[in-house]
């Protein structure tokens, strides 16, 4: 057993579900602020705005010595003389900041910046027209003649307002050979105008101008031009830009809180840079150009209290003649847009920065840039949205507000994490014309581009509450996900093929949880869930799906448990549904095409409990359903078979199931307690029953073995099957078990069935035994309770000798269509039946329907191949001594053996039979009277019946060759002899009975009266009876041929016999009266006895055994004359054995011969007295000298030798305790007078003769020799 797979299901299902937390890339804080610090710090090359990295401070300058230049060097230039001077300050490597003192406008000056104390260079500062609120002034800086090129920075100092001048030391590489410069400066410090001229210029140029200490415009050139127009106006940062040629532009705008830089690489000869920057924080940035530019910076810092407080960042790459970047904020809402005028740009990196707006962050990387961009980040709605004029190469962002953290993952992306007023937005896309992701309550994901293949993850958390992840593996060209909690659906739509579509949604503080996967998605899919007690799954697509899964749980769990729903499906159609009813107890399944598998569990808690349904299918037919309910468990493929069902339920911990396929239902219904399962490979339909007072099983699947374990408890009726079974086929296999009073009958199709089953009361069931397990066979088992004690109320499965339970155990292969087995009647019968073994084992035990308590075993062996009927017993042992069975085959077959062990109460039988013939009957009753009836249809090789009664002994039976039909009659025999007598008669003339016969004294009379019974035969005529008659003879008589041979055990007890004298004469011959020969004496016995006086004899038609004559004219019974009994008959041998000898003869013999004058001339005494040995002695029909000689003497003198002869004559001796005589011998005689070989043989021999019960016995002298005897008398 292993646990059920629900169970296991639950175990296993032990992964991920719900969406992840977005990964924090960029912990919640100030460490994205930070770099954006950084970066802007290393742009103004400071921690802020700082004037003395465009000019140095003067105020500390040293003094700069003049000259004179060479006349001619500048036009001669009249004006009027006037207040108004200036300063002219150089700086070099050589020669650190300094400046002149006062000079006049117009005069030239010259000037040393290599520090050699020889001019290097001359100036000179005019006004120019005065525009009103505008300063103009026209600023020459020349080499001067013979002089190396200068690294060095030169500028004018006007009215100590406005500074101008040239850098060729650290912004330029070199001053040109003239650099001149027309400079147009508003006051307020709000435009700075500048046409710039040059001759000779170096490598690179700058130029700078501005007011001095406020605000200061540089701008560079690479490579320097000859001319050059610029045009700013700060206050709304706008450079117009003009050149003689294409260059790279380094424009730098700085004031004591602001710094906006503008670099353009290759600009062409015209160019406008704009940055408008708007009250809430909206800022716009426009690029203008004669033509397309490489790349362009731009770049606005505004500083407060000397940290950054807003900044506009814009950096371009392959740029059209016209960009714009709009920024706007709207409280948390951000909104990005740009526009290059219907041309696709090629990179842009964009970066707002606004420390007043809850340090609101954004930084956008963008690459293939369509003509039109817009972004909106609405962290209110939790809401990202995207769109293009056509699909964008690569995007990426990063949006951030009061530091929330950020999740930036490697591959495409829209996360957000919101936490409160903090909040964190990453995106990377590619190949995307748009997006519009929702997180929160309702997650939505819509993607739109031309060309897919990208992967894709949505992830948010929202507040810790609202989790929500969508995965998407390759981007059609449109592609709409959405999870919809509260209507309990996901749909997705795509445009092309996705091979995988994740889509996770979790409330964190009250549920739900859900997850959906699709695979193979194409077109439009919809999945619906419900939780609770019927919870479905359900889906609908237009195109198959290779695979779908969704998970749903009522709680935020991130690992499965409590109420729960989990279904996963292979290859499905266009639309499916998975319903597990948990109240209803079912399963159900709908499909419009066959589904390549299933797995599903669902939990829910019902009445306290939790319920689980769990189920794995593959070759799944478009209908099938299931049902657990107690009354009805099934599952059934109802259009057509499963591929393999794995299917299980329970509502308690701990439920178990047969490893492999199987059919398995537990239900109590006093506990409650619910479980099912079923594994089956190619089913079509399986069903499990209880109804009325038995169990069905239904099945109809492909070949196959299969578990099955049910017990059901409903009320006081319990229901079990436990084992295996099969092979199961498509066309059907059924099993029923059914109690009907007595009867437990099976009815089903040939099954190899090994399995244990229960039905009955459950009070009788709980405390009897488990049938015993039967190799090859089955067992039936009984046992009772008293009707209205627990579990055993009045009803079903109660009879007048009081409610009960069965159990049983079977192991049959070829199980019969129909098995009866009837308790009462203690039978057994086989219907249909195809074994599949060629033995069959049965036990039957039964305390309370059969009518006396009896246990039963039979087995046989060597059954045919079809059975059409077969019935075994009734089986019993009754009345302390009888043995009964019956056996019956149709058609008619024989079959190897049957063996049959039975016990009722202390007595025990035994039956065996070999071979079986189609019919076997035998009836067997030991006792005083033994009678022993078999009625077979044919002859048997064996057959053996016995009986056992503890304390009592024990009846047996064991043949040979055994007739068809006959019958056996031994009756005890009790008095001094004790000879079984014997009735044997067989049908149809058969003399072939070979066997054994006993019966022990304690089973025929335990007062011990009568004997035992011991017989043993070998080819027992058909007609043959052993009687004792009055006279104690025996009469043994075969017919119609002699017995083979058959063996006799008698016992033998004399009373005893008072002492009694002994007195008879006769004359010696030829002595004419002179002699006479005269016995004497006294004669005694008491009680006597031979325990086992065995006569076997061979080819027999007719043998009689008289006791001898009583001798001497004594009062003794007529038991003493078989101490020398008589044989006659028609018989070939006769051995006689003797055993437990306990003989107490008291016998004293005086031998004499009297004169007839003068006394006696011979005399000799002799003492027969107790042996528990005997010499046995045989004698025949002729006159034979006895076994000695006797002496006549008188004086001394040895007169005369005396011979006695007698008949019968002593014809030989036996072994010690046995004899043999020979039927060719005719009527013969046996002594037990000799007590071991301890008396004279002459002693014996006289004695015998004198017993002799047969005509003409007589002694005499047979001799009279003169002399004496030759030998020792």
């Amino acid at each position: 057993m292993e646990p059920s797979a629900a169970t296991v299901a639950v175990e296993t299902d032990k992964g991920r579900v719900g969406p992840e937390a977005p990964e924090v890339t960029t912990p919640a804080g100030p460490a994205l602020v930070e770099r954006i610090e950084a970066e802007a710090s290393k742009r103004a090359g400071g921690p802020g705005p700082d004037l003395r990295a465009v000019l140095p401070d003067t105020a500390q300058a040293a003094p700069l010595k003049l000259s004179t230049p060479v006349a001619g060097l500048f036009n001669a230039i009249r004006l009027p003389a006037g207040a108004l001077t200036y300063r002219l300050c150089v700086q070099s490597a050589e020669v650190p900041v300094s400046c002149s003192g006062g000079q006049p406008l117009v005069k030239p000056v010259a000037a040393d910046v290599t520090g050699d104390g020889v001019a290097d260079l001359a100036a000179r500062l005019l006004p120019t027209a005065q525009q009103q609120q505008f300063t103009g002034l026209d600023f020459t800086v020349k080499r001067l003649p013979g002089r190396p090129e200068l690294q060095a920075r030169v500028w004018a100092e006007y009215d100590e307002r406005v500074s101008i001048g040239f850098d060729g030391m650290r912004e330029g590489s070199a001053l040109s050979a003239s650099d001149r410069g027309t400079f147009t400066v508003d006051p307020t410090g709000k435009r700075v105008k500048a046409d710039v001229e040059r001759t000779d210029p170096g490598a690179s140029a700058a130029v700078v101008a501005g007011l001095t200490g406020r605000t200061l415009v540089r701008l560079r050139q690479t490579p320097a031009t000859d001319k050059l127009t610029i045009d700013a106006t700060l206050n709304a940062t706008r450079l117009d830009l003009t050149a003689s040629s294409p260059a790279r532009l380094d424009a730098l705008v700085v004031t004591g809180d602001r710094l906006t830089r503008a670099v353009l690489d290759r600009m062409p000869t015209r160019a406008r840079v704009t940055m408008n920057r708007g009250k809430d924080g909206d800022t716009e940035v426009q690029l203008t150009a004669a033509a397309s530019i490489g790349q362009a910076e731009l770049h606005d810092q505004t500083y407060d209290d000397g940290r950054l407080s807003r900044l506009a960042s814009v950096t371009l790459g392959d740029v059209p003649p016209a960009f714009t970047a709009r920024y706007g904020a709207t409280g948390a809402k951000q909104t990005l847009a740009l526009d290059t005028r219907l041309r696709r740009a090629g990179t842009a990196q964009v970066v707002y920065f606004d420390r007043a707006a809850a340090k609101t962050v954004l930084r956008a990387e963008l690459s293939g840039l369509p003509a039109r961009l817009r972004l909106t980040s609405d962290p209110a709605e939790h809401r990202v949205r995207h769109s293009t004029s056509s699909p964008i190469g690569r995007f990426a962002l990063v949006a951030q507000r009061g530091g929330g953290a950020i999740s930036t993952l490697r591959g495409g992306h829209v996360t957000m994490i919101k936490n409160g007023p903090a909040v964190g937005v990453s995106a990377l896309l590619s190949g995307l014309s748009g997006f519009d992701v929702t997180y929160g309550a309702k997650p939505r994901a819509l993607l739109t581009a031309t060309a897919g293949g990208r992967s894709f993850v949505g992830a948010a958390s929202i507040d810790g509450i609202h989790l929500a992840r969508m995965e998407i593996s390759n981007t059609p060209a449109r592609v709409d996900v959405t999870l919809d909690p509260a209507t309990r659906k996901a749909v997705y739509q795509a445009s092309g093929d996705i091979g995988k579509l994740r889509a996770a949604y979790a409330n964190t503080r009250q549920g739900p949880t859900i997850e959906a996967t699709v695979r193979g998605v194409r077109g439009d899919v919809s999945a619906s869930w419900t939780l609770g007690e019927r919870s479905t799954v359900a889906f609908t697509s237009s195109s198959p799906l290779p695979n779908v899964q969704v998970y749903a749980n009522r709680k935020y769990v991130t690992k499965p448990g409590g109420e729960d729903v989990h279904a996963a499906m292979d290859g499905v159609g266009k639309r499916a549904e998975l319903v597990a009813d948990t109240a209803a107890r079912t399963l159900t399944w709908t499909a419009d095409t066959p589904v390549r598998s299933v797995t599903a569990l669902a939990r829910v808690k019902l009445q306290g409990r939790e319920v689980r349904a769990a189920a794995r299918v593959t070759g799944v037919p478009t209908r099938f359903d299931a049902s657990w309910n107690p009354g009805d468990y099934h599952f059934r493929g109802l259009s057509g078979p499963v591929g393999t069902a794995t299917l299980a339920f329970t509502n308690h911990a701990g439920a178990k199931a047969p490893a492999g396929p199987h059919l398995a239902a537990h239900y109590d219904e006093a506990t409650g307690d619910l479980d099912a399962s079923v594994r089956i490979q190619g089913l079509s339909a399986v069903r499990l029953t209880p109804e009325g007072e038995g169990l069905t099983a239904d099945f109809r699947a492909a070949r196959q073995r299969l578990a099955i374990d049910a017990d059901i408890t409903r009320g006081d009726l319990r229901f079990g099957v436990l084992g295996t079974l099969g092979p199961v086929v498509e066309k059907g296999s059924r099993l029923t078990l059914t109690a009907a009073g007595s009867t437990l009958s099976y009815a089903g199709t040939r099954l190899d069935v090994r399995a244990r089953a229960w039905l009955g009361k459950a009070g009788a069931l709980r405390r009897m035994p488990a049938a015993p397990a039967v190799a090859g066979g089955l067992s039936l088992v009984d046992g009772g309770c008293a009707a209205g004690s627990q579990g055993c109320a009045p009803g079903p499965f109660c009879t007048a000798r009081g409610c009960f339970g069965i159990q049983g155990y079977l192991d049959v292969t070829g199980l019969p269509e129909r098995v009866t087995v009837d308790l009462a009647a203690r039978t057994f019968t086989f219907d249909g039946y195809r074994p599949g073994s060629r033995g069959l084992g049965v036990y039957l035990a039964s305390t309370v329907l059969a009518p006396v308590p009896i246990k039963a075993t039979a087995r046989l062996t060597g059954l045919p191949s079809k059975i059409t009927r077969m019935s075994l017993g009734p089986f019993e042992v009754t009345g302390g001594n009888t043995v009964r069975a019956f056996y019956r085959i149709e058609p008619a077959a024989t079959l190897g053996s049957l063996s049959v062990h039975a016990q009722a109460g202390d007595l025990r039988g035994r039956l065996t039979v070999e071979p079986v013939p189609a019919v076997v009957a035998v009836h067997g009753s030991y006792g005083a009277k033994t009678r022993v009836r078999v009625q077979n249809s044919a002859a048997v090789d064996r057959l053996t019946a016995k009986v056992t009664l503890p304390g009592a002994g024990t009846g047996e039976l064991r043949l040979k060759d055994v007739p068809a039909t006959f019958g056996v009659d031994a009756d005890a025999a009790g008095g001094g002899v004790r000879v079984p007598a014997l009735t044997y008669k067989a049908e149809g003339g058969a003399s072939t009975l070979d066997g054994y016969l006993a019966v022990e004294g304690g089973l025929t009379d335990r007062r011990g009266e009568l004997g035992a019974v011991s017989i043993a035969v070998t080819d027992l005529a058909a007609d043959t009876t052993v009687r004792l008659k009055p006279d104690l003879s025996l009469d043994l008589v075969s017919k119609p041929v002699p017995t083979g041979r058959i063996e006799l055990h008698a016992g033998l007890t004399v009373e005893p016999v008072a002492r009694q004298p002994i007195k008879l004469a006769k004359e010696v011959p030829s002595t004419k009266g002179f002699l006479t020969y005269r016995v004497g004496g006294a004669f005694a016995l008491g009680r006597s006895t031979i325990e086992d006086l065995s006569l076997s004899v061979r080819r027999v038609s007719w043998l009689r055994i008289r006791p001898g004559q009583i001798p001497f004219d004594l009062k003794a019974p007529r038991a003493v004359g078989y101490l020398t009994p008589g044989v006659e008959g028609d018989y070939a041998r006769l051995d006689v054995g003797a055993e437990g000898v306990k003989l107490r003869p008291d016998v004293n013999l005086r031998l004499r011969l009297v004169k007839d004058v003068g006394g006696e001339v011979f005399h000799e005494s002799v003492r027969i007295g107790p042996t528990t040995s005997l010499a046995l002695r045989r004698y025949d029909q002729r006159m034979r000298r006895i076994g000695a000689q006797h002496e006549v003497s008188a004086a001394g003198v040895r007169l005369a030798c005396l011979a006695v002869n007698a008949k019968p004559g002593f014809a030989g001796k036996g072994k010690v305790n046995s004899i043999t005589l020979r039927g060719s011998g005719g009527p013969q005689m046996i002594s037990l007078l000799d007590a071991g070989g301890r008396v004279p043989d002459y002693a014996v021999d006289l004695l015998t003769h004198f017993m002799s019960p047969f005509p003409g016995a007589h002694w005499k002298v047979a001799e009279a020799r003169a002399g004496g005897c030759a030998g020792p008398a």
